[in-house]
């Protein structure tokens, strides 16, 4: 049975314009994350969920989610958290999330459009947050590096003492990786690791404090390629359920 946010979405979904997410950015797409243990975009959600759960058993943090989607992470860890604010770039993700965040009542939870340096919601909110989540999708390209360095300085700004960062991203050397975006025709330089955010988040004052392997959400190529053999089409699917092809820094200020 879903979740009151999970039908709040669902609802919302059908009467408005999508938001400019790809169907693999939006893990908790209505109706799939219970009972779909072969969808690995509810695998990957349930695995966020069980992590960030782990952070809100202390007491009830305050929570900035930077590129939250349709903001499905912060409606379903609403009753753990005290406030929580969804910031992101696509109005669309946004207006579906204040939507289904009224539809539960969740009153504690605010959301956005914007980005880590600059955001508006409608009411004032903390200045600095206990937990924030951050997404390295945020600083698309072919070298996002230097876009993600001032993206994690921002947060590190609205980082409360002793309150955790936590990164997600996509391990761009895992073979599973590797393995999928070949087969699908996508073409990529492996600039995101979990050693080359070490040392990024280190230039702004951040500290590795743990690493989470987690599943991966193989991306949708913009331009399908040749119909695969039965053989790379067999291998392809078994590295969908491989846990590790996307991770969680957990970072914390020097």
């Amino acid at each position: 049975m879903a979740e009151p946010w999970q039908a709040a979405l669902c609802s919302r979904s059908m009467t408005l314009a999508p938001p400019r997410h790809p169907p693999a950015a939006t893990p908790a797409a209505p109706g799939r994350v219970r009972g779909h243990e072969r969808d690995p975009a509810a695998r990957a959600f349930a695995a966020r969920q069980a992590l960030l759960a782990e952070f809100c058993r202390d007491g009830r943090p305050t929570v900035l989610d930077l590129g939250c989607g349709l903001g499905a992470d912060l409606l379903a860890l609403a009753p753990r958290i005290g406030v929580g604010v969804g910031v992101d770039a696509a109005a669309g993700g946004v207006q579906l999330a204040r939507l289904a965040a009224r539809t539960c009542a969740a009153g504690n939870l605010q959301f956005g459009v914007g980005t880590a340096i600059a955001f508006r919601v409608p009411t004032p909110v903390p200045a600095r947050f206990d937990l924030i989540l951050l997404r390295a999708a945020m600083a698309p390209g072919a070298q996002p590096r230097a876009d993600l360095g001032g993206v994690l300085r921002a947060a590190r700004l609205r980082l409360a003492d002793n309150g955790r960062l936590v990164l997600f991203a996509t391990d761009d050397s895992h073979p599973a990786v590797l393995w999928s975006r070949w087969c699908a025709g996508i073409r990529r330089p492996a600039v995101i690791t979990p050693g080359s955010l070490r040392l990024l988040a280190a230039g702004q004052g951040l500290v590795a404090q743990g690493l989470h392997p987690l599943p991966w959400v193989p991306e949708i190529p913009a331009e399908p390629g040749p119909p695969p053999t039965p053989l790379v089409r067999a291998l392809s699917a078994l590295a969908r359920f491989c846990d590790g092809g996307a991770f969680a820094l957990v970072l914390r200020a020097a």
